[in-house]
């Protein structure tokens, strides 16, 4: 944990959570991710470019400019040293992680990408688009196969094997063989468009960001329902498993964001601070800080470990330390 926080107690009130806000986008930020070893972070903005910045000191390292469209999604590979972009000029790109150089444009998408991701071996990138869900290689470019029926994709994730893709589609998702591209399992239970979904770090679940206010986890291997974790006031746009699998952090067009118990459902704390949606969210990798980014063009980190320790004070002594969410959970305000 490097950035440093202040904090404030009041006994008459809640704890309030002064979180680092990284400013520097002119239009709202859309995605958002830690880099493998967790000293980076790597953003996607509606102004049609990408930012890296320090954790450590806030700092911007590196603006990324190539795109001609609002920036979706972004994600490092898993060695650190290079990122992907999807975007709504119907392209992705692929870039140098150190110097910001662009390495690659990928071509063969229609219409907007919404979401992109690395193989866990680095070799492939999945991408997310209207028109479906497409396979790259991450060193060429070049175009390996389009996957299954999956229109309207607007996210896509690898399972921790690499062996499996799971697609956010208009209505449910779908599981892939990420090999042949063949369909193994539809995920049926929302009942709006499906905005985001990731494995867990075993591979064992699922969870989704649903547009009626709700996620839900799944069994990836027989594709069961387990859980529905309601909470939100307005879409969910964004979801992540903590790299332990105990929790789930999700982001809302209602301006927060929830912690969960990932094994429960039971809605841990709502973290306020944004002034406006909060598109995405992301588990630092020791899990120890949250990213998320905003409509209203920040970006805010939060301190995942003293979130915990808040949690834990909380169920001894709620007047010193939160006030009670409606759905269950403690309010945390940054």
């Amino acid at each position: 944990m490097k950035l440093k926080l202040r904090r404030r107690n009041d006994v008459s009130g809640p704890v309030l959570l002064t979180v680092a806000t990284l400013k520097g986008h002119t239009d709202e930020v859309r995605g958002c991710g830690f880099s493998p070893d967790g000293q980076r972070i790597v953003s996607a903005s509606s102004d049609e470019t990408l930012k890296l910045w320090d954790v450590s000191t806030g700092a911007v390292l590196a603006t990324l400019k190539g795109h001609t469209g609002g920036v979706n999604g972004c994600a490092f590979s898993p060695d650190g040293q290079r990122i992907v972009s999807a975007s709504s000029d119907s392209t992705l790109k692929v870039w140098d992680a150190g110097s910001g150089a662009e390495l690659l444009t990928l071509t063969g998408h229609g219409y907007a990408v919404w979401g992109c991701g690395f193989s866990p071996d680095g070799h492939r990138i999945v991408s997310a688009g209207v028109d479906g869900l497409k396979l790259w290689d991450a060193r060429t470019g070049t175009e390996l196969a389009a996957l299954g029926d999956l229109l309207g994709a607007s996210g896509c994730a690898f399972s921790p094997d690499g062996q499996r893709i799971v697609a956010s589609l208009a209505v449910g998702l779908k599981v892939c063989d990420a090999s042949s591209g063949a369909e193994l399992l539809t995920l049926a239970g929302h009942t709006h468009r499906v905005n985001g979904c990731a494995f867990s770090p075993d591979g064992q679940r699922i969870v989704s960001a649903d547009g009626d206010n709700t996620l839900k986890v799944w069994d990836a291997g027989s594709g069961a329902e387990l859980l529905t974790l309601t909470g939100h006031d307005s879409a969910v746009w964004g979801c992540a498993f903590s790299p332990d699998g105990h929790r789930i952090v999700s982001a809302s067009s209602d301006n927060t964001l929830k912690l969960w118990d990932a094994g429960t459902g039971a809605d841990l704390a709502t973290l306020t601070g944004h002034y406006a949606s909060v598109n995405g969210c992301a588990f630092s990798p020791d899990g120890s800080l949250i990213v998320s980014a905003g409509w209203d063009r920040t970006l805010k980190v939060w301190d995942a470990d003293r979130i915990d320790a808040q949690l834990f004070m909380a169920a001894a002594s709620p007047l010193l330390t939160g006030t009670p969410a409606k759905s269950g959970g403690v309010v945390i305000r940054g």
